[in-house]
């Protein structure tokens, strides 16, 4: 189990069901370490406790993500050397430009040591304020188009990663519908029964692999074995309903 990817994925299930939109009364949310579903939660719901089981799902364009697995690492790399020698907790934005992103480890050690002593900069010269700086046209690593970071920050954790202006593409019907069976495929592996059964479907970090347009899903969700499906928009902190209220 990673544990690194757990606690992520239950810091975005939490802030989704803090969505004012859902109007959800919660009295626990647990993460199941061995064994679908991903999550289970106990919600208040007309006088009495019901257990969801939640399968979460990331969604992104697996031909754009070698290149952010790379860039990710290199945020990662700069982000615990930071951590070993400040220990604060920061929002880190990474917009990388459009030059060809190196694979090598000697290059993206390069890379993530010129982020780190930027950033280390940044944060001795504001300690003891509030600070959202953006440095745009950086001559420190011309891969770099601009840096944000801030110590202000509403989703409440550190948050480091690539971030940038992009494309919003309209998703692929047929490709979103796979990634829904795939996960309906666990269904019949639960070890337990559910009241619900749910599926949260996140996309637009940040990232150009997870940014997509939905209006034009046209597909008849209704059939699935999911009671309710969700897509939530993670940079707007939006949800989409594809079944259920």
């Amino acid at each position: 189990m990673d544990k690194k990817k757990k606690d992520f994925e239950k810091r975005l299930l939490t802030r989704f069901i803090s969505n004012s939109s859902l109007r959800m009364r919660i009295s626990g949310l647990h993460a199941l370490e061995n064994e679908p579903p991903d999550f289970k939660i106990k919600r208040f719901v007309n006088g009495q406790f019901k257990e969801i089981g939640l399968e979460i799902t990331r969604i992104i364009n697996p031909s754009l993500k070698e290149i952010e697995s790379a860039q990710e690492k290199t945020v990662e790399l700069a982000r615990r050397k930071f951590r070993s020698e400040l220990k604060e907790n920061l929002v880190v934005y990474v917009d990388f430009s459009e030059n060809p992103f190196p694979f090598k480890e000697k290059d993206l050690q390069k890379i993530a040591e010129d982020l780190f002593n930027l950033v280390k900069t940044v944060a001795e010269n504001n300690r003891g304020f509030k600070f959202n700086i953006t440095t745009d046209e950086i001559k420190l690593n011309p891969i770099f188009r601009s840096i944000t970071i801030k110590n202000d920050e509403d989703y409440g954790f550190e948050n480091w990663q690539p971030f940038g202006a992009f494309r919003v593409p309209y998703i692929d019907e047929t490709w979103f519908s796979s990634v829904i069976e795939r996960k309906e495929s666990k269904i019949s592996n639960y070890s337990q029964a559910f009241d619900e059964k749910w599926l949260l479907m996140i996309a637009n970090f940040g990232h150009e692999s997870s940014a997509f347009q939905f209006s034009n899903l046209r597909a008849e969700f209704q059939k699935s074995k999911f009671d309710r499906i969700f897509i939530y928009n993670w940079m707007q902190d939006e949800i989409i309903r594809i079944k259920g209220k």
